[in-house]
């Protein structure tokens, strides 16, 4: 049973250190996509501790659906847990007006939108979805300060924000003496670490808790995967086989757990892939400069390449020579990367796609 708690960041919000992310609840061709289904899980979820929930609006074969189901299966139990939502993605969620989804209109309707589905009168993590280039974030601030002065909610946080994001609502809310953003979610794991760059340190910087979505790349790295599949019932092989086909996960003859990534290639250099005892990775490129006659370390861009929109994540740990006591296996054209404490480390529950 899970026992364990924490603070999220510098506020009075109390989780458990495990949460649950409800993304699948209501989705077409998985076991919570029924009412009984997304009931299976939540008992589960709270018989182990778990009483963290974090799901959206958006969710669902249908809009709203997840937190259609959660709310019929929380009915009699909701003081049980600390329930997180989300507003403002840009999925169509049929709300028949124009303006941003950071705005005051739209988040106070989206609000009892939420809280009629969830069957509640309050909700204990609202958060930003995704940022709205068209809203000012004072407007939003405002607009998530009236809600908790009227109850509706307890706190909110933000989802997606880069690091001068994180910052500009911080000295927003500081400059203007309004509440404040008390949590961040952004995707985070062994394989996506472009987090590190900025994100986390402006979320320690300005005491914000932290909440990783897809902290086990899909399931990726429950250690059910190998090189030659996984379950076939599992959603990666379902619907996802991209995901384990750019990293395929297994163990090459002879050499016990292996990440490769056969998909980049390295030409005219060699790849350095540092493992730290704590499971962190740290990958360079070197390559030869010619005309400066001397070698040249640069990130590899490898570990967490996956495109999204224009920008592309890349290895999050720049480049700095060999930490103390750190393995190192030097390989050409792919990347090996032996985790050893990645491997024994207790299973986490995937948390929601935001």
């Amino acid at each position: 049973m899970v026992t364990s708690q924490r603070r999220v960041g510098a506020s009075g919000l109390v989780v458990s250190a495990t949460g649950l992310g409800c993304n699948n609840f209501g989705r077409a061709g998985t076991v919570t996509a029924t009412p009984a289904g997304t009931r299976a899980v939540i008992d589960a979820a709270l018989a182990s501790g778990v009483f963290f929930f974090d799901t959206a609006d958006m969710y669902g074969a249908e809009p709203g659906l997840s937190e259609t189901l959660m709310g019929e299966a929380l009915a009699g139990r909701r003081d049980r847990v600390v329930l997180a939502t989300k507003f403002g993605h840009e999925r169509d969620m049929g709300y028949d007006f124009p303006g941003g989804r950071g705005s005051r209109r739209y988040v106070r309707y989206a609000v009892e939108q939420s809280l009629r589905r969830l069957q509640t009168d309050w909700i204990d993590l609202y958060q930003l979805h995704l940022p709205d280039p068209q809203t000012p974030i004072a407007e939003t601030i405002d607009a998530l300060d009236e809600l908790v002065d009227e109850g509706k909610i307890r706190y909110y946080g933000h989802s997606n924000f880069d690091g001068w994001q994180i910052a500009e609502a911080e000295f927003t809310a500081r400059a203007r003496s309004t509440g404040r953003f008390v949590s961040a979610q952004n995707h985070y794991s062994l394989l996506a670490r472009a987090t590190e760059r900025e994100v986390l340190p402006a979320v320690e910087r300005y005491q914000l808790g932290f909440f990783p979505f897809f902290p086990l790349k899909n399931g990726l790295l429950t250690g059910k995967f190998t090189r030659d599949g996984g379950p076939a019932g599992s959603r990666i092989m379902q619907t996802r086989q991209h995901i384990w086909a750019r990293c395929a996960l297994g163990c090459p003859r002879g050499v016990p757990g292996v990440l490769r990534c056969p998909g980049h290639q390295h030409a005219g250099g060699d790849i350095r892939v540092v493992a730290r005892a704590a499971g962190s990775v740290e990958c360079d490129r070197r390559r030869n400069d010619t005309r400066a006659g001397r070698g040249e370390r640069r990130g590899c861009g490898c570990l967490g390449a996956e495109q999204r929109g224009s920008r592309r994540d890349r290895c999050a740990v720049p480049p700095r020579g060999r930490p103390r006591g750190a393995d190192v296996t030097a390989v050409s054209t792919t990347i090996a990367w032996y985790p050893a404490a990645a491997m024994t480390a207790a299973p986490l529950s995937e948390s929601s796609r935001a």
